[in-house]
């Protein structure tokens, strides 16, 4: 028995196709003016400096620590691992939603 596709089914599916193809879920194409870009500019050195500054801070904290807290740190850093694969993003929400993550 074959099936044959009547043609009101063809061209819903190449309607409902064109709708995905042509609306996509996130907006990555937006105009933005010269002074918003620079702001933005701006504002990613001022991160990345004050990532610089927190990463520096930490890394002192952490010398001064003894070895029993780090051991301790340590061991937390792989429950937590072990603990959070729960939450890990499903194998569709990595394919078909890539520059969409969105936490849960």
């Amino acid at each position: 028995m074959k099936l044959i596709p009547k043609s009101k089914n063809i061209i819903a599916i190449i309607i409902f196709a064109t709708l995905l193809a042509t609306n996509p879920s996130c907006k990555s194409t937006e105009k933005v003016s010269k002074e918003v870009k620079e702001a933005e500019k701006i504002q990613e050195t001022q991160d990345k400096e004050a990532q610089k500054e927190y990463e520096l801070a930490v890394k002192e904290h952490r010398k001064k620590q003894s070895d029993y807290a780090k051991q301790l740190m340590k061991r937390m850093k792989k429950q937590q691992r072990n603990n959070n694969i729960v939450r890990k993003r499903s194998l569709w929400d990595q394919i078909f939603r890539r520059n969409c993550y969105k936490p849960r």
